[in-house]
């Protein structure tokens, strides 16, 4: 069977800007306006807002202002959904408004405003919730779950942090600030009740029933805690779930209809000795039951499953550090966690990635002083934490929680960026002749992980030219051919190399190499690069284009030949002169996988060799044995028909055996199935995320999309 599946050219006459994956299948990014790469940039809400207090770098071991990677998380979580737990109570000194149950204190070194370390910004301000919800989004999250500490504090006073909700949420519906003209940025939004919540009242004439705050020291608060957990869920429907983008899961047990429950997730406590918990969570239970659609509690940790008194409750895993550092990260505990979801793989779970844990610097003196901990790794527990959501033997969690977008207290954050401990000591750079190459040495653990790298680019304004790497650790080496990637022939350039990071890692950027680009031969040329990866079915062919541009003189064009390949992986190509259309001078490849050929990331190096001069250009090939989505829809309105997703080797007809489409992990319903084309109804309960064809269960590439309501303008697709 022979298909060509035209992909995106990059004409090289300009000459104006180049990318290439290098080290992971890597993707498109979201249009971020940041640095040369596009796919990463500092978080801008980082310098308080309406204050002269700049960020506080030194809170918890943050990372500043040092840009970060916005490569999407979805490449990490296989395609499933992803969402940021977000903290709404920070404030600065100067805007602290003396919020009566938390008042200004001195936390174990660090000034503190309203009962949390002072990280330098004011969660109130709305620049700064559209920095933090633009750069959720650039990051690829589905959306984020509010730790919510209720309406009202001891006091009966709306408080701080039910404001900064609500304008969170507010901001997330409108759009209007932290979406750009030319991005559909649709996220979903969450509550957790946090243990905090029950300390504050209903006051008389609220609405709601009255009720007092809780004791902590109490003998019995089942009937205290009861009232304000039936209270907070009446006010969530009422001011958050009314919103239209509240949270959504799949339905279950309390849902026969199939229509999606609402989640609704509990921070439990062991308050009062004599309190009946089975009482507490039977009178939420059936609350929450009793809205349509049905709101779903999801309780943590394993207990969660099988939460006494409630109906089909659900569970979420978090962070569990302890006062030894966790040398495992934790890894037994998500362990244990996912192998309880399996047995209840009917019922709803969340998984957790976080990149450790340190609450010794926190302005709570009680976590300051029980001093737990879970050492970072440089990077390596984030990476594991994914990696163990994402395994394909955990299929019971379809959802990951990270804990936390901006917790600075207890040192989960990953909003200023996961340091991956790579420094410049491990960085070498020579010229020869027109190659510019590059090393980095990890044999000192000390220099970080070459793990935590999604690709390497090097950056002169906006040009970025392609490398090819050896990965062969614990020593990276690099060589560049930097003829003709738009530098200023015969001058001196700076030019900057450039390691860009997995998901929310740092991005590091190296000292610059002065190089002055001059031509191999009289006649010399330059090649263009294609997009990567590019994907292959066994039993078909794809196409890609090789731009191709002269430097000096005239060259002949030379033939295009290609090494690294496997057996089995044919690559061939043809040469393309200047149309009557103008269309570019370019190479046309093709590259066809027979079945011998295992599924996996094949380098290639495409080599140009004439007239004295030779020149290099690097591709991936990634070969899976699911089919090939080409084109989908970019944008999706829940429960519409006729969505049409186009490829091929899908298969014939739709497998009885796991040949199903997922939309962010949900199952949709399929009314057609062809090798080349499906049309599916996108499913209740999907949020914004990726498409995935199975086929004999056999995932295909991952193709993102947007959800927006009926009658919404698209205005971007994500490819991944």
């Amino acid at each position: 069977m022979y298909r060509i599946l035209a992909l995106l050219s990059m004409a090289l006459c300009t000459i104006a800007l180049f990318t290439q994956s290098l080290y992971s299948q890597s993707s498109v990014c979201h249009d971020n306006n940041f640095g040369v790469d596009g796919c990463y940039g500092p978080f801008t809400g980082m310098t308080a807002v309406g204050t002269t207090t700049t960020f506080n770098q030194a809170a918890n071991n943050s990372q500043g202002s040092i840009p970060v990677s916005n490569y999407p998380i979805s490449l990490y979580t296989g395609g499933k959904p992803a969402l940021a737990h977000f903290l709404p109570w920070f404030q600065v000194t100067s805007s602290d408004q003396s919020a009566p149950s938390f008042p200004i204190v001195s936390g174990n070194g660090y000034k503190a405003a309203n009962g949390h370390v002072e990280i330098g910004y004011d969660s109130s301000q709305s620049t700064l919730i559209n920095n933090q919800l633009r750069d959720i989004y650039q990051r690829g999250f589905s959306g984020v779950v509010v730790d919510w500490y209720g309406p009202f504090n001891a006091q009966g006073i709306t408080r701080f942090e039910d404001t900064v909700t609500k304008n969170v949420n507010s901001a997330m519906v409108t759009q209007t600030g932290y979406c750009v003209t030319n991005l559909l940025c649709n996220l979903t939004f969450g509550i957790m009740e946090d243990q905090g919540a029950w300390l504050g009242v209903y006051p008389m004439g609220s609405g709601y029933t009255a009720t007092a705050a809780c004791s902590k020291n109490a003998s019995d608060n089942t009937s205290c805690i009861s009232t304000h957990i039936v209270n907070d869920i009446q006010y969530t429907v009422a001011n958050y779930i009314s919103s239209g983008n509240y949270l959504k899961t799949q339905a279950n047990a309390i849902n026969a209809a199939g229509n999606p429950n609402y989640a609704f997730f509990v921070d439990q406590t062991s308050w009062g000795s004599g309190t009946n918990w089975a009482t507490v969570w039977s009178t939420a239970s059936t609350s929450a039951r009793g809205y349509n659609p049905p709101i779903q509690l999801v309780f943590e940790n394993n207990g969660g499953f099988t939460q006494s008194g409630v109906i089909d409750p659900g569970a979420y895993a978090w962070v569990q550090p302890d006062n030894t550092g966790k040398p495992d990260g934790g890894y037994t505990y998500l362990n244990s966690f996912y192998s309880t979801a399996q047995s209840y793989n009917n019922q709803q779970s969340w998984g957790a990635s976080y990149k450790g844990y340190d609450e010794r610097m926190s302005a709570q003196s009680g976590e300051a002083q029980r001093g737990n901990y879970t050492l970072q790794g440089c990077g390596q527990v984030w990476l594991t934490t994914l990696s163990k959501f994402a395994s394909p033997t955990q299929t019971a969690s379809a959802f990951v929680q990270v804990p936390t977008w901006n917790d600075y207290d207890e040192g989960t954050e990953i909003e200023s960026g996961i340091d991956n401990c790579i420094s410049n000591s491990s960085f070498f750079a020579s010229m020869s002749g027109a190659t510019l190459n590059w090393s980095f040495d990890f044999t000192d653990a000390a220099n970080g992980n070459i793990s935590t790298i999604d690709h390497f680019s090097l950056g002169h304004g906006d040009y970025i030219p392609s490398a090819s790497c050896s990965f062969a650790a614990p020593v990276v080496r690099c060589a560049t051919d930097i003829a003709g990637y738009g530098l200023p022939l015969g001058q001196a350039t700076s030019i900057s190399v450039l390691a860009v990071g997995k998901n929310s890692v740092t991005t590091q950027q190296f000292p610059a190499v002065e190089v002055t680009p001059s031509c191999q031969a009289s006649n010399d040329f330059a090649l263009g690069f294609p997009s990567a990866p590019l994907y292959v079915t066994p039993g078909y062919t794809v196409g890609v284009s090789v731009g191709y541009a002269v430097l000096c003189g005239s060259p002949t064009a030379p033939t295009l030949v290609a090494t690294g390949q496997p057996s089995g992986l044919t690559i061939s190509s043809q040469w393309i002169p200047l149309s009557r259309t103008h269309v570019p001078s370019h190479y046309s490849v093709s590259v066809t996988a027979s079945s011998t050929v295992a599924a996996g990331a094949y380098p290639i190096t495409l080599t140009a060799s004439g007239g004295g001069a030779s020149h290099s250009v690097s591709l991936l090939v990634s070969v899976q044995k699911g089919g090939t989505i080409t084109s989908a829809p970019s944008c999706v309105s829940i429960g519409q028909s006729g969505y049409q997703i186009t490829g091929f080797g899908f298969g014939n007809s739709q497998s009885s055996v796991n040949g199903l489409v997922t939309f962010g992990g949900v199952n949709a319903a399929v009314t057609s199935w062809t090798d080349n084309t499906i049309l599916v109804t996108a499913p209740p309960g999907a949020g914004t995320g990726t498409i995935t064809v199975f086929s004999n269960g056999i995932p295909s590439n991952q193709f993102g999309y947007s959800v927006i309501q009926p009658g919404s303008q698209c205005r971007v697709a994500h490819q991944l």
